[in-house]
């Protein structure tokens, strides 16, 4: 009878031990950096909010993550001023484990994912959208620079430099595609209506 009671005891801790393992996230990996200067014209934020979220095109686990801007130096030898880097947790997600929600999870395959970046600094708050593909397994520490500048434009203001007329020394880019060209124009056309 002790038998019994002693492999009855093992036999419900392994099946709880194995229900739980079930429901347990993945193997931390090294995650996606996004880093770079939020800017208002030429003027460095250093206060505010930015989100960051990737959605796999297919429809998978989302991972989103948000950090305040602060003013920081980069490393030698420019030691440039920067407002934000935040990292996007990635894991390995082994058979029988589940996805933690809120993390990617680490794939052998190229992925796209629908990048959205909410920047709220003081009145002004912007949001940015774009298409990024990783390589197999390029989620871990992949690192991207992307700055962003979160004053609003008009089309009086972003013509002339479009055109070569004037020096695009603000870094304007309104849509945040990190190219100055008639998309921007058209983005705050459609941002106006």
């Amino acid at each position: 009878m002790h038998r019994f009671l002693s492999a009855w005891s093992i036999s419900i801790c392994l099946m709880m031990f194995l229900n739980t393992a079930a429901q347990a996230g993945g193997i931390p990996e090294p995650g996606v950096v996004l880093y770079g200067k939020v800017t208002e014209g030429k003027t460095l934020v250093e206060q505010g909010e930015i989100e960051a979220t990737y959605a796999p095109v297919g429809g998978e686990q989302t991972g989103t993550v948000k950090a305040s801007l602060h003013k920081y130096i980069g490393s030698e030898p420019d030691e440039e001023k920067y407002s934000y880097r935040v990292k996007i947790p990635v894991e390995t997600v082994l058979p029988g484990m589940n996805p933690t929600p809120g993390i990617l999870p680490l794939c052998d395959s190229e992925m796209t994912y629908t990048r959205t970046i909410t920047i709220t600094a003081g009145e002004n708050s912007k949001v940015y959208t774009d298409t990024v593909t990783l390589a197999p397994g390029g989620q871990r520490g992949a690192t991207e620079r992307r700055d962003y500048n979160i004053k609003h434009y008009t089309a009086e203001e972003i013509i002339p430099v479009i055109l070569g007329i004037r020096p695009n020394d603000e870094n304007i880019d309104p849509n945040g595609d990190q190219v100055l060209d008639t998309a921007d124009l058209i983005y705050i056309i459609n941002e106006g209506s």
